[in-house]
């Protein structure tokens, strides 16, 4: 190298009683420092694809033995649960997941995913792998905290080219709430890997043209916040479509409470009109079909209460979500993972307070979704969603924090 012949070349020099001892050192150390740096950067640049975060000592733990038997092993999927920054999008701020909410959230995705997929699409009684070993993902990444994207909206998951599927939030993991596992976490699964299906196996054309001028790209966030009254529109609709006798029910329910909640400043007149009522109450109650129809109304009531003005403004124009509206190929798999998150009660009122221009939209869509999934991927979307919400109810009696390896 020039350096060191030059190094060589001062140091063997004829005349080398012209350097004073303190002098030759601090050459000596600045030609050694310049040699250290040309060396770096000639011999060994830096690496873009070198996590300097990354454990070089890595040792295998129990969550890691246990990932290995039961996503590895089983269905080909690496998980990744320690924070790398060469895995994780630099955009955001990230957080590591934790490590017990990374072993929870594990077992949580083994049964409500991947075994539930290989129920639907084996024979009786014998799951099958193979079509997760096919398509899902080979890496799940998970990541503790969330990413905010630049219109407000959180980022949830991604899937990248069917070979990564990242996962976020891991730390908010509330294992007790099915609607929380469904909103920020299998719901986003369900609809990643509806991705990848489409990218295999492209879906009918036709899927776009039905809302073809609906779509709203990057603005999906905003634009159905009006008519904000929307909700008394629903809740009129609502009442409208009850029968007669639920009409009367109803009626006659609301009069007696009201008499009832006057106590004692009920007059003689009123006391006798509320006993009255209180026997056409019990009359209408020994009709077992008019309570049934009573219950799932307020069940029906209940759940269109919750829905935000956004939603319900997009169900309107014939989207399942905000977020469907964004994009036709959004709006695909957000109707394939809506349908088998929701329970069927959720899923009927929505589709009731899309209203009849917005409902027939959604079916129509959701019926070119059905069939693909059907005819292209023989899944039948019903018996997915039968299997994953039973298999919800079976949460309460898995072990969600073991580590014990069972042979399956």
């Amino acid at each position: 190298m020039i350096i060191l012949r030059s190094l060589i070349k001062v140091l063997g020099g004829t005349n080398r009683s012209c350097l004073h001892g303190s002098e030759l050192i601090s050459l000596v150390s600045c030609v050694l420092l310049s040699l250290l740096l040309f060396s770096c950067a000639s011999e060994d640049p830096i690496r873009q694809d070198r996590s300097v975060i990354a454990d070089r000592n890595k040792q295998e733990n129990a969550f890691d033995k246990w990932l290995y038997e039961n996503y590895m092993k089983p269905y080909n999927i690496e998980v990744k649960y320690k924070f790398d920054d060469n895995e994780s999008d630099r955009r955001y701020n990230l957080a590591p997941a934790e490590f017990h909410k990374s072993i929870q959230f594990a077992h949580l995705a083994r049964h409500l995913c991947l075994e539930a997929y290989d129920e639907v699409t084996g024979s009786v009684g014998k799951p099958s792998r193979a079509f997760i070993r096919q398509l899902f993902p080979k890496v799940l990444h998970l990541v503790g905290s969330t990413g905010y994207n630049h219109n407000g909206t959180q980022i949830l998951g991604t899937a990248e080219g069917g070979r990564k599927m990242t996962l976020y939030r891991i730390n908010d993991l509330n294992p007790s709430s099915i609607a929380e596992l469904n909103l920020y976490y299998f719901q986003t699964i369900h609809h990643e890997f509806g991705h990848i299906q489409n990218q295999t196996k492209p879906y009918p054309a036709d899927f776009r043209q039905v809302t073809a001028n609906g779509y709203r790209s990057d603005t999906w966030s905003k634009a159905w916040s009006t008519p904000s009254e929307v909700h008394e529109v629903v809740y009129k609709e609502l009442a409208d479509g009850r029968s007669e006798d639920l009409k009367k029910y109803t009626k006659v329910a609301q009069e007696y409470y009201r008499l009832y909640a006057l106590g004692s400043r009920r007059t003689k007149e009123e006391t006798q009109q509320m006993e009255l009522y209180k026997k056409e109450k019990r009359e209408l109650e020994a009709n077992k079909m008019l309570m049934q129809e009573h219950s799932t109304y307020n069940k029906r009531l209940d759940m269109i209460k919750n829905l935000r003005v956004s939603e319900i403004n997009a169900l309107r124009a014939g989207f399942i979500s905000p977020y469907a509206s964004s994009q036709h190929y959004e709006d695909f798999v957000e109707l394939q993972a809506t349908f088998v998150t929701d329970a069927p009660e959720m899923w009927d009122a929505k589709l009731f307070a899309a209203g009849d221009r917005g409902r027939e939209l959604i079916k129509r869509k959701f019926e070119i979704v059905s069939s693909y999934l059907q005819y292209d991927w023989g899944i039948n979307l019903h018996a997915l969603r039968d299997c994953v919400l039973r298999r919800q109810t079976e949460i309460k009696d898995l072990d969600i924090n073991s580590l014990v390896i069972n042979d399956k």
